[in-house]
């Protein structure tokens, strides 16, 4: 998948039954799901070894497709993408 302008990596921060709560861009996103949607997302999470998943912005829309392992650690777009990121999703310089 191609990410542009439109496209980001999403953390997921919470799922529930039909809904997912998201940090996109240093901001909570919340999605209710459909049932088969909620479906592919559990799935995506149990093959995964991270949460990270493609959301397009402009469509409010995930993309849990599994086709390879994410390795956040050797994706350029995320080196050092959580260093300035506390476990409550703000700047550590917010924080001050």
């Amino acid at each position: 998948m191609l990410f542009n302008e439109n496209m980001s990596l999403a953390i997921v921060k919470k799922i529930a039954d039909r809904d997912v709560i998201l940090w996109v861009d240093e901001e909570e996103i919340h999605l209710e799901l459909t049932e088969e949607q909620a479906q592919d997302l559990q799935d995506f999470v149990l093959t995964q070894d991270n949460l990270l998943l493609p959301y397009n912005k402009k469509t409010k829309e995930i993309f849990p497709e599994i086709t390879e392992k994410w390795n956040e650690q050797e994706m350029e777009e995320l080196v050092e993408a959580s260093k300035n990121i506390d476990l409550e999703g703000k700047k550590n310089d917010e924080r001050k």
